[in-house]
């Protein structure tokens, strides 16, 4: 993945606090809140607008993002995750699935907001495993 023609990647921290990136739902959402308390962190970046926290994330300025699925469109992540994946970084299901787009909608919700009801992982890759197993736990 390139940002005006140089290469970027992702964050290569490992076994260190993690630098989270959020929107300001975290502030209202209890789940979200202790989704992140489980991680541990040095500190939580408010960013606005998924596309802007994923390519943090592949840029190396963030290292996890945790959000709720349906609080995006398909559109909000697709473009983003596949410039994630090209700077090594990794996006799943908290069940560490893989996103699949174009696949439905979620009739909960409005049409266009992605079809799955549990949250979605953003990661640098290095411990993606790790944090899946810390956020699943009770």
């Amino acid at each position: 993945a390139f940002c005006n023609d140089k290469p970027i990647l992702i964050s290569q921290h490992r076994g260190e606090k993690l630098r989270l990136a959020s929107s300001g739902r975290i502030i209202k959402n209890k789940g979200l809140q202790e989704s992140y308390n489980k991680i541990p962190h040095s500190a939580i970046f408010f960013q606005g607008g998924s596309g802007l926290k994923i390519c943090g994330v592949a840029e190396g300025k963030y290292d996890l993002v945790i959000t709720e699925a349906h609080s995006y469109n398909e559109w909000d992540l697709c473009a983003p995750s596949l410039i994630l994946e090209e700077a090594g970084g990794t996006i799943t299901t908290l069940d560490g699935k893989q996103i699949l787009y174009n696949r439905g909608y979620n009739q909960r919700y409005h049409p266009g907001v992605m079809d799955y009801d549990q949250m979605i992982i953003i990661s640098n890759g290095e411990e993606h495993e790790e944090i899946l197993r810390l956020l699943r736990e009770s």
